[in-house]
């Protein structure tokens, strides 16, 4: 899961919260400020905006390394059953993707 290359990781975007609430591994950019919910290695991956070599690192690193993707789901995860510490987000998880036809991943 991408966001876009040159803004870094905002709360606002949508398809990251349901990445994040469905358990994926988040590869993303770094913020100018990040956001104190996000942590780098812990429940998403962060890498230099404006760099796509460091992108493209980081998501091989993703896509080689089990034990980094199972640490990134169990964060996103860990992040979602927690309420969205730290964003003062109220999002309900099984409304997520329904507006896009997706399916619902099991918990």
């Amino acid at each position: 899961m991408l966001t876009q290359l040159d803004h870094g990781v905002q709360l606002n975007n949508s398809s990251l919260a349901e990445a994040l609430t469905h358990g994926l591994p988040v590869v993303t950019t770094r913020g100018t400020a990040p956001e104190r919910p996000f942590v780098d290695g812990q429940n998403m991956l962060m890498c230099q905006p404006k760099n796509p070599a460091a992108m493209m690192q980081a998501m091989k690193r993703v896509l080689t390394d089990a034990d980094l993707r199972r640490t990134l789901a169990e964060g996103s995860t860990s992040w979602r059953a927690n309420g969205f510490p730290g964003t003062g987000l109220l999002i309900e998880p099984s409304c997520l993707g329904r507006k896009s036809g997706h399916r619902q991943r099991p918990d």
